[in-house]
């Protein structure tokens, strides 16, 4: 489902050259739960930005889903993100004037999808993380977990194939962390890859395979006993 080969990723930094991704190569298998850990300035984020098409690659190739994606102009990758990708991130990005079920639906309206369409899928996404009766419920309404949970069904609402979450348990307590990755189990066990980049050891038990990074390269590739 996803393929990188040697992919690096260079930054400017005034006159320094800074390598965020030193050849990453690696595949990611259709329906699978990946973990992606290490410190910070490992490279996690950027790894998962190439992956998502949010970030170019300096060299390298990434294919998504059988097909190149690295080398596509920004409107195709635009319009793949949109169909195929959904997007989680630690600082939720709800929008506080919007009520749950608008959020949800946000990506329906980029899409021109109908507004009476819009609801029906937007609750229908709520409902899988268990929100539908926080639907017409404001961010400022909502606990943290609640929100990232909205955010879970925002991303589940183009039925994607991949949903890319960046620390999703980080502004969260420990109780509302372990909710979420609860919710992301379930999104898995319907058939989504799931690919989360965290420093939470407790993400750890959720995920079916784990990838350790340092310095811009994988460093380790395990799989947890459960998988095996």
């Amino acid at each position: 489902m996803i393929e990188l080969v040697d992919v690096k990723k260079i930054y400017k930094k005034g006159k320094i050259d800074v390598s965020a991704l030193r050849g990453v190569t690696m595949q990611v298998e259709e329906g699978e739960f990946l973990s992606i850990m290490g410190p910070s300035g490992s490279g996690k984020t950027t790894l998962l930005n190439a992956i998502g098409l949010l970030d170019e690659p300096s060299s390298g190739t990434i294919c998504l889903f059988g097909n190149e994606a690295s080398g596509l102009g920004r409107r195709d990758q635009a319009r793949l993100r949109g169909t195929a990708i959904g997007f989680v991130f630690q600082s939720f990005n709800l929008v506080s004037n919007l009520q749950a079920w608008q959020n949800v639906a946000l990506p329906l309206r980029y899409a021109h999808v109908a507004r009476a369409d819009r609801r029906k899928r937007a609750i229908e996404a709520l409902g899988l993380v268990g929100l539908q009766d926080r639907a017409d419920h404001y961010p400022s309404e909502l606990s943290g977990g609640e929100e990232q949970r909205v955010a879970i069904a925002r991303s589940l609402v183009i039925d994607p194939k991949l949903i890319l979450a960046d620390e999703p348990t980080g502004n969260l307590d420990s109780g509302s962390g372990n909710d979420v990755m609860k919710q992301f189990q379930l999104v898995n066990s319907l058939g989504t890859t799931l690919i989360v980049v965290t420093h939470d050891v407790l993400v750890s038990p959720y995920a079916r395979r784990h990838l350790g990074m340092l310095d811009g390269r994988i460093e380790s590739d395990e799989m947890a006993p459960s998988a095996n």
